[in-house]
């Protein structure tokens, strides 16, 4: 065979065999893509168990005024209450401090009031009116909530501080990240806001992300802003910053935080202790000092916890 047959033959069984495995290959696509539109024909077809129905009474602008009327929940499947009549006045303006055991309905509760679960219709009221019949769009926009467990994009930190508004100026961003106490933080890095974190901010330390998540809470300027846990990876000089701006930036404004922490309590106007789904105390710093129940076992037992952690480092020091 000459050399010329030789290689015209083996192009020939390529043409040849060339449509066979593109068949194959259009064949499993196809298969591929049946299994997959199956799917996310059950996903569109799944009912919403947040259903948005908003009434003509809600009106445009919440100012901030929240009130838990027998506020009760028990999740599907449970056959105990994560939370038992609830009931609690929180005015405009007012910093409202949740403290108690892990386990004692305090995300549960923060999460009824943007609707991340339902609450019974007449529990939770906004400015008189039932959370229910607010626009969802409004209502998470209105009362912002920043989680526990802080995520960030795979995207420029100045995109995870503004995802909900791309178009803010670098002075709002840079005023926020000041007030969470990021500013030095972002000056360190060689891109500043251009840099590049990782999925959920691989890339940063625990303190960090959730800083850069405050200052997403700072940069709305919501009516209503939930802290849920959102200090217990940074350090006591930079939680008393935060704090101390907290109260200046939203002295008009309602906030609701939730912390372990007495050192970051004690700046609220008051303080709601939780039990078993139960308000077990209420009242300010002082109040709960002198009724020397939970709050003020968990304050003596944090203060004498700091004071021998000084104690230590004193002597380590010299």
């Amino acid at each position: 065979m000459a050399l010329g047959d030789f290689v015209a033959f083996f192009m020939f069984v390529r043409m040849v065999v060339q449509p066979f495995r593109v068949a194959g290959m259009i064949v499993n696509l196809f298969q591929r893509a049946a299994v997959a539109s199956d799917r996310l024909h059950d996903v569109f077809d799944l009912e919403p168990e947040i259903q948005d129905n908003p009434q003509p009474s809600a009106p445009r602008m919440i100012s901030g005024k929240i009130v838990l009327k027998n506020l009760c929940y028990q999740y599907p499947g449970s056959h105990a209450k994560v939370l038992h009549n609830i009931s609690l006045d929180i005015c405009k303006g007012e910093t409202i401090a949740i403290m108690g055991r892990v386990g004692a309905g305090k995300t549960t509760l923060l999460k009824q009031l943007v609707r991340l679960i339902d609450p019974a219709p007449g529990s939770i009221y906004i400015d008189g009116i039932d959370v229910r019949d607010y626009p969802l769009a409004q209502l998470r926009v209105q009362v912002a909530m920043v989680p526990q467990d802080p995520f960030l994009f795979a995207q420029p930190l100045k995109d995870n501080l503004t995802y909900d508004d791309p178009n803010r100026t670098l002075d709002e961003i840079w005023q926020a990240a000041a007030s969470a106490d990021l500013k030095s933080t972002i000056e360190s890095f060689p891109d500043q806001l251009n840099t590049l974190v990782g999925e959920r901010g691989v890339t940063l330390s625990g303190g960090q992300k959730q800083r850069a998540t405050l200052a997403r809470g700072f940069i709305r300027h919501a009516p209503v802003l939930i802290l849920d846990d959102c200090f217990s990876a940074v350090d006591t000089e930079t939680e008393e910053h935060i704090l101390s701006e907290l109260k200046r930036l939203r002295q008009h404004q309602t906030t609701i935080l939730v912390s372990h922490r007495v050192s970051t309590t004690r700046h609220a106007d008051r303080i709601i202790v939780l039990d078993e789904g139960q308000i077990l105390e209420m009242g300010s710093h002082d109040d709960l000092i002198i009724a020397s129940g939970y709050y003020a076992e968990l304050e003596r037992v944090q203060r004498e916890g700091a004071e021998d952690e000084a104690f230590a480092q004193a002597r380590g020091a010299r």
